[in-house]
């Protein structure tokens, strides 16, 4: 278990609990009771088991937390509830968690800021940033393209087909959508305000008529 932060994280910083990633790893499957396990980046890990029945839906973690200070261990065992609504499309269902502290429905779950359990953002009292939050102004747009660059690279690795009955795929229309906001974010991140104050002043000055 990590120190007990006060100041701003991220996303990206904390251990999560994510729904679309259990999703695709079938640690939940409908219809079934099932048993598996995780790991983090920081080395922390956890027992999982589901049951997706039309009666009962949790998700049920057991992991060992050690205080940082003390070296005192937590031994934890508790339920997650889920629930399952349409889609706003109008095609099959949509899984979210109940918050263990709010009861309110989310996609992901996070434990940070000291919490020895998964919650949901809105249940902590300190903010959990997205990482382009704390960017500042002039690494936000080179950030920005190079998480671009990223998510289209996972798309291309698909090869799935780009049309379907001689129109674009949702897929393909995706991938457009995300070249022109890559071609956007790298217009940006060239731009003059982006630049480093000294190269600004230098190429501004070179720029006077």
């Amino acid at each position: 278990m990590g120190r007990h932060s006060t100041g701003a994280v991220t996303t990206n910083e904390v251990c999560k609990l994510e729904l679309k990633l259990l999703l695709r790893d079938k640690l939940i499957q409908k219809g079934s009771h099932v048993t598996g396990s995780l790991t983090w980046t920081n080395g922390s890990s956890a027992i999982v088991e589901s049951v997706y029945k039309p009666d009962e839906k949790y998700v049920r973690l057991k992991y060992i937390l050690t205080e940082y200070h003390s070296g005192k261990k937590f031994e934890y065992d508790y339920k997650i509830q889920l629930v399952v609504y349409p889609s706003n499309l109008g095609k099959g269902e949509v899984m979210y968690f109940l918050c263990p502290e709010t009861g309110l429905p989310c996609r992901i779950l996070y434990r940070t800021y000291g919490s020895h359990i998964y919650k949901s953002r809105n249940s902590y009292k300190n903010r959990i940033y997205y990482s382009l939050q704390t960017c500042s102004k002039k690494d936000r747009h080179n950030s920005r393209y190079w998480k671009l660059d990223r998510q289209l690279k996972r798309l291309e690795e698909l090869r799935k087909p780009t049309t379907y009955k001689g129109k674009p795929t949702k897929r393909a229309l995706r991938v457009q959508n995300l070249e022109t906001k890559q071609w956007e974010a790298d217009h940006l991140r060239w731009s003059l305000e982006s630049m480093p104050v000294s190269l600004q002043k230098i190429l501004g000055k070179n720029h006077k008529f």
